[in-house]
């Protein structure tokens, strides 16, 4: 039996001339309480790169592209519209914040430094995450996202920007 392919969906550190967006979620506001519609400035210079995925801190953004790809792979997933506004230029540029249930996937294999419980070795179960192509983990602090090899093509055949898929072990 062929074990599943399942990667981690992270910021791609590469890119210098990121917008920075001042997130209010970063001081303890939860997605439930927030407004279905919202404006966050940004410091955006004339050359900034507003990519597809941004990650601030533990709240992650995503572009309408691919906002619209990741929502047809977990259904249960909620959205909520931010307005990005530059300070220094004017423009604005849409944005999703998305809430998703998460699941119980993580395996026994998996390891956690002894002084802060933070994961020190991510191991996915098979068993639990198979069928799943979008989705976050129960049972860590950490809040990463986690996309199917399904999933993962869709975003790479489309040419989208700001990500890195770094693969995940599974047993």
């Amino acid at each position: 039996m062929k074990l599943p392919q399942y990667y981690l969906l992270q910021n791609d550190e590469r890119i210098e001339r990121r917008i920075q967006p001042f997130s209010p979620l970063a001081n303890g506001k939860d997605f439930a309480a927030m407004p279905p519609v919202q404006v966050w400035n940004t410091i955006a210079p004339k050359d900034a790169e507003y990519t597809d995925y941004l990650s601030i801190g533990s709240t992650v953004l995503f572009s309408d592209p691919l906002k619209h790809i990741l929502s047809k792979y977990n259904l249960k997933s909620s959205f909520k519209l931010i307005y990005l506004m530059s300070q220094n230029t004017g423009e604005s540029h849409s944005y999703w914040v998305c809430n998703m249930p998460g699941i119980h996937a993580l395996s026994v294999e998996a390891e956690f430094y002894p002084h802060n419980q933070a994961l020190k070795r991510l191991v996915l179960d098979a068993s639990q995450s198979e069928g799943h192509h979008f989705f976050k983990l129960e049972g860590i602090r950490e809040p990463h996202i986690f996309l199917s090899m399904d999933a993962a093509e869709s975003l790479l055949r489309r040419y989208l920007t700001g990500y890195v898929l770094q693969p995940v072990d599974i047993q």
